[in-house]
């Protein structure tokens, strides 16, 4: 570990304490969901406009209109918005106290989440 001002040392124990818990957390990958984007394939990243919803003139809903500030809440049912949100984070907490621990366990596990996402395989 660097050495650090104790004034330090309890955010960094809780750093630790938040990457010990994504370390063993789930893996998220843009496959995880359940309904394809118009492209058909899972692999796709998927995402709707917050302020986007169907049309209630047309039978198919197209095309969407704008609901100026009105959130469409189909957005976080059908979009990988969420997923990613929450690999960035535990990226991002396993990158931090990879820096400061000098943890190797860490920093593979970042590697890992960012591969999972991309590629849906664990490292090797």
């Amino acid at each position: 570990m660097r050495s650090a001002d104790a004034s330090i040392i309890p955010a960094l124990k809780m750093l630790q304490i938040g990457a010990e818990r994504v370390q063993l957390g789930a893996t998220y990958s843009v496959t995880h969901k359940t309904l394809s984007p118009p492209s058909g394939t899972k692999r796709d990243y998927m995402s709707l406009a917050p302020y986007w919803w169907p049309n209630p003139h047309t039978s198919n809903g197209l095309p969407y209109i704008r609901r100026d500030g009105v959130v469409n809440p189909q957005r976080d049912q059908t979009s990988d918005r969420k997923l990613l949100d929450n690999m960035i984070q535990a990226v991002r907490t396993l990158a931090t106290a990879y820096f400061f621990t000098n943890s190797e366990k860490f920093g593979h596990r970042a590697a890992e989440l960012l591969h999972v996402w991309i590629w849906i395989a664990p490292l090797r």
